[in-house]
């Protein structure tokens, strides 16, 4: 190989080198372009929400554009303010759990004292129903005792209506025979009146 030939060679390997190395530098430029592309337009997207955000909180002020350093207090301050009233609204939810917790003890107490409740109904109306029995059985002995004294007033009114005409029948005829029969009408009269009327007629 002429040193011409050699020549040639080695500046086309260099070349062909150089070409590589260039291809793999723009490549990774290109990449970490896109990359910083990519972090600026988060940042850029980030910037306008907070800018929207400022904008609806100052009415009046849709064409201001407040700076990084006015716009970042904004946010800290909105943050804040955020963060107390996230507090605040844990604390009541962990109130309101609490309540939540409380309720539901009443509530099995209730249920508790609902059931106890139950029992003591059923066992009032078991022993209502046994007083209605007793008071049933009660009244129908009442009627039949009622209605056994009316029979027996009405034979003792017959019986004693019975003797009375013995007496007179005795009084209108009067044998010796008939007056012991007088005597015993009149005593049984009076032991079933009960006075002295009829054995002063003895």
């Amino acid at each position: 190989m002429s040193d011409e030939e050699l020549i040639a060679r080695l500046r086309d390997e260099h070349v062909s080198a150089s070409r590589t190395e260039a291809a793999d530098r723009i490549e990774a430029l290109t990449a970490e372009r896109d990359e910083l592309q990519q972090v600026f337009d988060i940042q850029w997207e980030c910037d306008m929400r907070a800018i929207g955000m400022w904008q609806e909180a100052h009415p009046g002020n849709d064409l201001v554009r407040p700076d990084g350093a006015k716009l970042t207090v904004w946010l800290m301050e909105q943050n804040e303010a955020l963060t107390e009233q996230l507090e605040a609204a844990r604390a009541d939810a962990k109130e309101a759990e609490a309540y939540a917790e409380e309720l539901e003890r009443d509530l099995k107490t209730c249920c508790m004292a609902q059931t106890v409740m139950d029992n003591t109904v059923a066992e009032l109306e078991a022993k209502l129903a046994t007083c209605e029995k007793y008071r049933d059985a009660y009244a129908e002995c009442d009627r039949i005792g009622t209605q056994a004294v009316r029979d027996l007033e009405a034979r003792l009114a017959k019986v004693v209506e019975a003797l009375e005409d013995l007496v007179r029948d005795c009084e209108a005829d009067y044998p010796p025979s008939h007056g012991a029969i007088k005597y015993f009408a009149l005593a049984t009269l009076a032991e079933i009146k009960g006075g002295n009327d009829a054995k002063s007629d003895l």
